[in-house]
């Protein structure tokens, strides 16, 4: 479980749903010794949305998961859960998948489950089948392609029921047929289950493809933030997706 840093500020609609967001950032700041990372960002999440995060190498997105998932303490500022009362289950999917070579698909799953008594191995062959590798249970990661790794880091985070999905670069390390299977796999899976998403990517047509918003980071400052006005599915090559994928390049070059 990941802990907000302070008390919940939720509030509910009339129909007793939470009308507050999944993730509140405050003024947040991170510095390594004198290099300063991430600078007063602040931004909301709303519950259930996906956002794709952009930046250049270097401009603090992958600190600003790591912050916001409690890998990281933030210098100032806080981070908050207010739709689940300040106290969010987070799952993170990595760049690589950071896998334990010497345990199976289905070990790599239960990893992160701990002691958990409610956890049995039904529920990890549950999420493995869900992303495709309901077969390879009993595989090691040296036995799996670079998408089937990667599979597994995604089973690993949806297994613990995340209301945050934090994902770092996930498709960058595979073959790009690979990756836009596993797009379309991973748009399926956020319908389902309606995680709050925030998808970290340097590439504008994943970004406007992707997500519900984009937030543009340059040098730990957000500089951006834009709904994507586009109705899903999404095909690259409609004039509409290109018209705006070539507004948000443009506003990045311009302002990052």
């Amino acid at each position: 479980m990941t802990d907000g840093l302070a008390e919940s500020t939720s509030g509910a609609r009339a129909d007793g749903t939470s009308d507050a967001p999944a993730i509140a950032c405050s003024d947040l700041s991170k510095r390594y010794g004198d290099e300063s990372v991430l600078e007063s960002v602040s931004f909301e999440v709303p519950d259930g949305e996906f956002v794709a995060l952009i930046g250049r190498s270097g401009s603090g997105k992958s600190t600003l998961l790591d912050v916001i998932s409690g890998i990281e303490q933030p210098d100032d500022g806080r981070v908050t859960f207010p739709a689940a009362d300040g106290d969010a289950t987070v799952g993170h999917v990595f760049q690589d998948p950071r896998l334990l070579p010497w345990e199976t698909c289905l070990q790599n799953v239960e990893y992160v489950h701990g002691d958990d008594p409610d956890y049995d191995d039904d529920v990890g062959r549950r999420y493995l089948d869900l992303v495709g590798l309901g077969d390879q249970y009993d595989q090691y990661p040296t036995q799996l392609s670079g998408g089937q790794r990667q599979r597994v880091g995604l089973a690993r985070a949806l297994s613990v029921d995340p209301d945050v999905l934090l994902m770092d670069e996930p498709f960058s390390n595979v073959d790009e047929i690979t990756a836009d299977e596993l797009r379309e796999d991973l748009l399926d899976l956020w319908r389902d289950f309606e995680p709050t998403v925030v998808f970290v990517t340097h590439d504008v047509t994943e970004a406007v493809r992707m997500a519900d918003r984009i937030l543009m980071l340059g040098d730990g400052d957000l500089f951006g933030d834009v709904d994507v006005p586009l109705d899903r599915p999404r095909s690259i090559d409609s004039v509409e997706f290109v018209r705006f994928r070539e507004q948000v390049r443009e506003q990045f070059r311009e302002q990052g």
